[in-house]
């Protein structure tokens, strides 16, 4: 399978489904909602030990940031005083692949801005630490996009295959 912001693009390749993580792309799809996610602004220990670790976003124009290259707003949302604010950080480079942003993360190049799934075996493993957690904006919702308006039961194995996951597990924003 293929993920990426990219929806209408695989499917015009021949792709049955796609994973959208945020917002859904067009409202002529069909979707089934998987859970939801977070963003969470992460460094590595040693990235800590050396150049400390921001207490506030207006911070992290100090740091060394590393960008998301589909973030063409080239900005990280935030919740201050009860408003999302775009933050635009200082960036040192922008990657294509969240997967190499954050082994980025875990040599110490800098701090990012990714989904929690992205970064979960970090956390586990004490390498990568979460920073501004009070800060973060409310989840984001999951979802196995599909053209048929009811997934075949090969591509229902699928969506319930990703269920099984756990790639989204924060809490439903409106409970």
């Amino acid at each position: 399978g293929v993920t990426g912001n990219h929806c209408m693009e695989l499917f015009s390749h021949g792709f049955d489904l796609a994973l959208q993580c945020g917002p859904l792309p067009d409202s002529n799809l069909y979707y089934s909602l998987i859970g939801y996610w977070r963003k969470h602004t992460c460094l590595s220990r040693s990235y800590a030990q050396q150049h400390g670790m921001p207490s506030h976003p207006d911070e992290l124009h100090k740091h060394a940031c590393l960008l998301h290259f589909d973030n063409h707003r080239r900005s990280w949302k935030f919740m201050i005083d009860n408003e999302c604010t775009e933050i635009r950080p200082h960036y040192i480079s922008r990657v294509s692949n969240s997967l190499d942003l954050c082994n980025m993360v875990h040599q110490g190049l800098g701090i990012c801005y990714l989904p929690d799934f992205t970064i979960k075996a970090g956390i586990e493993s004490g390498e990568i630490i979460t920073v501004l957690d009070e800060f973060m904006p409310p989840p984001l919702p999951m979802y196995v996009v599909h053209i048929n308006p009811r997934p075949s039961p090969k591509e229902q194995a699928f969506i319930d295959f990703i269920r099984t996951l756990n790639l989204a597990t924060a809490p439903d924003p409106a409970s």
